[in-house]
């Protein structure tokens, strides 16, 4: 995702930052320094109250990429992969791959991330508890920072056991469904009302809360408007899944597109193809297709500075390029395109040789149609032969007639 800050490689997960993540640590910062930690321990130094605000806040962030290391860790036993970690102002993602997740996995998946904060709530209560007595300066800065966080942790954990989806009690519950219906979809249906309901619940409880005047409303109509957004995304994406991810990405390609020579120049280029359909073109460089250049990419640059510069200079080499294998599902291309934020998609065949590109109109417009008309791809190939074989049946009939005659 474009924005986000990669910070560093565990057992082979990428961690990543979400811009969404600076502004809601330095907002828990400020609210842990300035109210809580003034409340519960009144009559210290303001360098004591940020110290505390500053490291709570920090471990909390530590609190959630442990907790969804812990479903990565159980996806990578099932024999899953997952390719990163992001975490964001309502907590963290686990990027895994796997399209065809068995529930019995899934179940485990889930529960592995309550049950990790359940216990680092218990571990830092053991610490709370240790430095409870003590009078030390540096024993109440951990009493502190422990009393907010086993708290937290212990809330983080009954929060995601609610069952509704994307929550992880929800995902659970999703996969418990899923093993009794045996329909994906139809268990994301049922997990992800679950989770709207739950979400309407919290813009209510939201509302009420600014009726008497608590501004924390706020946060609660925020949560559930998102909860709710991302339950709709969810089963739009199990749907997407399920059409597109019965087609090959062969089916979608196409030859219908355009080859820019890497040498000329990029003023040039842009005039050439003003009004164009395409904002994305293939670049080649001595007779070969080089890499991809779209046009989105250029907005940053100054009029002056184009003139001077030729495709070539702005294009993306091919082995940065996202790609799919023909033989790849057409879901698997949408999520590309999604992740490339682009417009089309290279296709390589077993040689790895560009054979065409897939568009992520050709995509939309399949899955409409299907969704809509219950459309579906026919095999050409074989509609040929068979009206070949008919054509050739009347010509026999016709020449019996005759020598009949």
């Amino acid at each position: 995702m474009r924005g986000d800050v990669k910070l560093f490689r565990l057992f082979g997960v990428e961690v990543r930052l979400h811009a969404s993540w600076w502004f809601i640590v330095i907002l828990l910062a400020w609210i842990l320094s300035t109210g809580f930690f003034p409340q519960f321990y009144p009559n210290n130094s303001s360098t004591f109250y940020w110290a505390s605000g500053i490291a709570a806040a920090l471990f909390l962030f530590i609190s959630v990429l442990i907790h969804e290391f812990s479903h990565s860790l159980v996806a990578m036993f099932h024999g899953m992969k997952v390719e990163s970690i992001t975490l964001f102002f309502f907590g963290g993602v686990a990027g895994i791959t796997d399209e065809d997740i068995q529930p019995w996995h899934e179940f485990t998946m889930a529960i592995a991330g309550p049950l990790m904060s359940f216990a680092l709530a218990g571990l830092f209560y053991l610490v709370f508890f240790l430095t409870h007595s003590a009078a030390s300066t540096t024993m109440m800065f951990l009493n502190a920072i422990s009393f907010y966080l086993y708290q937290l942790n212990f809330i983080l954990a009954v929060f995601n056991m609610i069952p509704g989806y994307p929550l992880d009690g929800g995902r659970a519950f999703r996969a418990m469904l899923h093993a009794h219906y045996k329909d994906l979809k139809k268990a994301t249906l049922l997990a992800s009302k679950g989770g709207k309901a739950f979400a309407i619940v919290l813009i209510i409880l939201g509302v009420l809360q600014i009726i008497v005047g608590s501004l924390g409303g706020l946060w609660l109509i925020f949560l559930g408007v998102f909860l709710h957004f991302i339950a709709n995304l969810s089963y739009q994406q199990v749907v997407f899944k399920e059409v597109l991810g019965k087609w090959a990405a062969k089916k979608f390609l196409t030859k219908d597109y355009q080859i820019v020579n890497a040498n000329t120049n990029l003023k040039q280029f842009l005039n050439k193809h003003l009004g164009d359909r395409d904002t994305a073109f293939l670049v080649k460089s001595k007779s070969k297709i080089s890499g991809m250049t779209e046009m989105h990419k250029l907005s940053a640059m100054k009029p002056e500075v184009i003139s001077l510069m030729t495709v070539g200079q702005v294009t993306q080499p091919l082995s940065q390029l996202d790609s799919i294998n023909e033989n790849e599902s057409g879901f698997t291309a949408f999520q590309k395109l999604a992740k490339a934020d682009s417009n089309f998609l290279p296709v390589k065949n077993s040689a790895d040789k560009i054979t065409g590109v897939v568009r992520k109109e050709n995509l939309m417009n399949a899955l409409v149609w299907n969704l809509k008309f219950q459309a579906s791809f026919t095999n050409k190939k074989e509609t040929i032969k068979q009206s070949t074989k008919k054509a050739k049946t009347k010509s026999k009939s016709r020449k019996a007639k005759k020598s009949k005659k």
